[in-house]
């Protein structure tokens, strides 16, 4: 098994930011309940991942499987400590690696699939290896240490394939959620990896985001339900592994500045954002789960905001479960 936390990146051991105990009656503790559940019922141990809940036209099963999603419940199992749950996660984190495009010269090298069974032409969506290097890094920094020695190895390698994959994408600041996974893939994954051009490509990414920011004074992707929770997510990663003062100061300028955008349109009578949005799987979040930000909202605001539903059979479902290591709303 793995005899450390993390390598120390760059700025010595790793210490902060900790897996927190949550009680099973605690509101976290039902949250991640929730998304233990919805990945037990879709868990497919013969493939060792979470099959796509939709039924086809004809009515029949399933037969695809889930990559991102997959990862998810692994940290989810791995966040609960069970020791009987370490192997299957093991195993989860193994399967979703295999799926990744690692073939030199492929315009996708470093990316993953929706579905563990595309072929490489069909592995279009370039997000996807940002989205998987957070829970990558969050798997490294809070689980390192209850993983076989190998496993941590090929969570590294892929690490860096993710990232040399966002570094040669170079989004665009106003591209709100996914400029910030890049810079948690590159700054946080630079610090792990050791890697002090990836680790400064980060952080150009972060002032890239900050000063676009600080002009505006909002985020493109703007009174989101759904992107305010991932740009929520993003910060919170930043917040937690970053080691580097003045990397932090941004960071806690544009976390506390989304959670003022995102409560300046909070109208608790119905349970809703107000006024316009861009970007958003669905708008209203009392009958929606689609509409992540409200999990956020819950925590901060207690039982004054109403979730509405709470499940409906997606893998939006998993959403809650992935927050209860994340630091709260700033009391200010």
């Amino acid at each position: 098994m793995a005899a450390v936390a993390g390598r120390g990146g760059l700025t010595g051991p790793y210490t902060g930011f900790p897996m927190p105990v949550f009680p099973p009656e605690s509101l976290l503790g039902r949250y991640h309940a929730w998304g233990r559940a919805w990945g037990d019922l879709q868990y497919d141990p013969a493939a060792r991942l979470l099959l796509f809940p939709s039924v086809a036209r004809d009515g029949s099963a399933p037969t695809d499987h889930m990559t991102r999603d997959s990862l998810y419940y692994a940290r989810v199992l791995l966040d609960g400590r069970a020791e009987e749950d370490t192997g299957k996660a093991t195993g989860i984190i193994e399967a979703v690696l295999a799926t990744q495009v690692t073939r030199e010269g492929s315009p996708v090298r470093g990316n993953f699939p929706w579905a563990a069974e595309a072929p490489e032409e069909k592995v279009w969506d370039p997000n996807w290896a940002c989205f998987h290097a957070q829970t990558i890094l969050e798997i490294l920094h809070w689980h390192a240490p209850r993983l076989p020695d190998g496993t941590v190895g090929r969570l590294e390698r892929s690490l860096a394939l993710c990232a040399a994959h966002d570094l040669a994408r170079w989004v665009s600041p106003a591209y709100s959620n996914i400029a910030l996974l890049t810079t948690v893939c590159l700054a946080v994954g630079g610090d792990w990896l050791r890697d002090p051009a990836l680790a400064a490509a980060g952080r150009d990414k972060l002032r890239e985001i900050h000063e676009w920011v600080r002009v505006t004074q909002a985020f493109d992707e703007y009174n989101s339900p759904t992107y305010a929770s991932i740009n929520l997510r993003a910060l919170a990663s930043l917040l937690g592994f970053l080691r580097d003062e003045v990397s932090l100061a941004k960071v806690r300028d544009l976390w506390g500045l989304q959670w003022t955008l995102l409560l300046d349109r909070v109208h608790v009578r119905t349970g809703q954002l107000a006024g316009p949005w861009s970007r958003a799987y669905g708008r209203d979040l009392l009958r929606s789960t689609h509409g992540h930000v409200k999990f956020q909202l819950r925590r901060a605001l207690d039982e004054r905001w109403p979730l509405g539903l709470e499940s409906e059979g997606g893998a939006s479902d998993l959403f809650p479960a992935l927050l209860v290591a994340d630091p709260d709303c700033p009391p200010e």
